[in-house]
């Protein structure tokens, strides 16, 4: 069973997956189990990769200002833990009382620095399965522009040795598929902004999977 969602239901999604658990006890074979999605928020998953001073976790209000003089970053992207297709993403400048504005209150967000440039900013969703990276997708958008093709972004097929060939991004990609290995894992999308930074690790819904799959001809999920 493979349980998607609509980008404007991710409450009743998360519902949906805690009255699904008790199934996998029963020998129903999930994509990706319940009880890992819920385990593990997307975005929070690069935290696993060494340290990542570029983002930091914030699930209080209340830690906003200790959480930006941790991250010591002037442009800073700010996003809901549990959103989709660009719900909940934001902009802001460096400041306290800016970045509370953007934030509800009673939900977990993920404050990252911006590599966003002017002009044209590439955002690679790396397809991995079964242990495996497999493709990738470029994401295209101008600025401060959101990526996500629901947003209007555009795509094209991407080149995962162009990504590996940054060493950096390349050791925190073995971790984090030993990380989705062990856990049992199933199938996950890893983005990386601009070649330099991974952002997040979508194992809920790593979308777009199957524009790479129409576009390249390379049906991974029957190999």
């Amino acid at each position: 069973v493979w349980v998607k969602v609509d980008p404007k239901q991710s409450e009743s999604y998360f519902l949906t997956l805690r009255l699904l658990v008790p199934f996998e006890s029963k020998g129903v074979k999930f994509v990706n189990p319940p009880s890992l999605i819920l385990s593990y928020d997307d975005k929070t998953i690069p935290l696993i990769a060494g340290s990542y001073s570029s983002q930091v976790y914030i699930n209080t209000v209340d830690r906003v200002e200790q959480s930006l003089y941790g991250i010591g970053e002037e442009n800073l992207v700010v996003k809901r833990l549990n959103g989709f297709g660009g719900r909940d993403v934001a902009f802001s400048k460096s400041v306290a009382e800016d970045v509370s504005k953007l934030m509800k209150e009673e939900l977990p967000y993920i404050i990252e620095k911006s590599i966003a440039k002017e002009g044209l900013n590439t955002d690679t969703r790396i397809f991995w399965y079964k242990g495996k990276y497999v493709g990738a997708i470029n994401k295209y958008a101008n600025g401060n522009n959101l990526c996500n093709t629901t947003q209007g972004g555009e795509i094209t097929l991407g080149d995962i040795d162009e990504i590996i060939a940054n060493r950096e991004i390349e050791n925190k990609l073995k971790i984090i598929s030993h990380f989705l290995t062990t856990k049992g894992f199933v199938i996950a999308g890893v983005d990386v902004l601009n070649g330099e930074l991974i952002t997040e690790v979508n194992i809920s819904n790593p979308s777009i999977f199957k524009n790479y799959i129409q576009m390249s001809g390379h049906n991974f999920l029957l190999d």
